[in-house]
């Protein structure tokens, strides 16, 4: 009943957050705070972990920028959510108390030893900042060039909404009088220091990939999305990191266990099982010359795409070096107290349910 996701994602545009949207949704919000290496991502993993031993539905958000470590659990069958609220996605408690409480791992600080090492935070984080617009300026470039590529093919509109109409008649089928669903807005794959990257979709969901190479079947995937909360169901609507404010590139309906999934174009799931409905134009039409465009411009997006991810490499690195400054000056037993609160805490909810 686990699935992982990202609510954060490194883009053309920078950084590009669903977080805010994503927790408004919540009952309960937990917002973490802390400095790096102070074991936020430690405590999110262990809750994690003890949800999905729990037999408790399960979701795991990841870092966009670190393929192993987390930024949030959710846990949607009680509402409840445990997020980071640090840079470069900050949470702020607009009700504290009612609904969202803090966790504060700032407490576990030694202060008046990070006091004496300040000016080497201060320039590591510079350092930090400066492969993350090296970063963002390759993706900037990189989108120019997809671009391009994806001035191949078109569909006609009329065509997208018949097969849309058709398979969510057949796949979702229709509630009478269901409340309306939700709808989250998340990321399935990002851009990290070992490239593009894409979480996995669990194995027992049933897939109808459509092979989309050059970015045209959003309308679809929006059809699906509309048609599926407007008969009750939840949906989980993954956007592609090159237009994260776009339409989605893939939608996930937990409560069906089915996964609509874009194939043949970065981010997609090529090698999802099923039939896949097709997007892409013949290419009877395109003369040799055409051809080569699009093999240069495909190479010179992945050397794009490896130029990002060598910047969040180096970025990985000084955020090590950040966590090495921090971890003598921690004290991990309070981290440890504060991580066990909650999992008795965690307890008490599953058991009474």
């Amino acid at each position: 009943m686990d699935f992982e996701i990202y609510l954060g994602a490194n883009t053309p545009e920078g950084f590009y957050s669903y977080f805010d949207d994503f927790v408004a949704q919540v009952r309960k919000l937990y917002i973490i705070k802390g400095g790096p290496g102070s074991g936020k991502s430690t405590m999110m993993k262990k809750i994690a972990r003890f949800g999905t031993d729990s037999g408790v539905h399960t979701v795991w958000i990841y870092c966009s920028s670190d393929f192993d470590s987390l930024d949030g659990v959710f846990f949607p069958d009680y509402g409840i959510m445990y997020a980071d609220g640090t840079a470069p996605h900050v949470l702020e408690a607009k009700t504290p108390g009612a609904r969202e409480e803090l966790i504060d791992f700032g407490q576990c600080f030694n202060t008046a030893g990070l006091a004496k090492i300040v000016e080497e935070i201060k320039a590591e984080n510079q350092n930090l900042s400066v492969c993350y617009e090296q970063c963002y300026a390759y993706l900037a470039a990189a989108k120019n060039v997809k671009a391009r590529i994806d001035e191949q093919y078109v569909p006609e509109p009329g065509l997208l909404n018949a097969r849309a109409q058709r398979l969510a008649r057949r796949t979702i089928g229709n509630r009478r009088n269901a409340a309306p669903g939700k709808r989250y807005e998340i990321f399935l794959s990002s851009f990290t220091k070992d490239g593009l990257e894409k979480r996995n979709i669990p194995d027992d969901y049933q897939f109808f990939p459509v092979f989309d190479p050059y970015s045209s079947c959003g309308p679809m995937m929006e059809l699906l999305a509309k048609y599926a909360v407007e008969n009750g169901y939840d949906v989980y609507a993954a956007h592609d990191p090159y237009c994260p404010a776009g339409d989605a590139l893939h939608i996930l309906l937990p409560q069906l266990r089915l996964a609509f999934v874009s194939t043949g174009r970065p981010f997609g799931y090529d090698n999802a099982p099923g039939r896949h409905l097709r997007f892409d134009a013949p290419d009877t039409g395109a003369n040799l010359a055409v051809k080569e465009r699009r093999r240069r411009d495909s190479k010179i997006l992945h050397a794009l795409e490896m130029c990002a991810a060598d910047a969040l490499t180096r970025a990985k690195t000084i955020h090590d070096r950040l966590e090495s400054l921090y971890h003598p000056y921690v004290d991990f037993t309070k981290a440890d107290q504060i991580t066990k609160t909650q999992l008795e805490m965690l307890n008490v909810v599953f058991a009474s349910n």
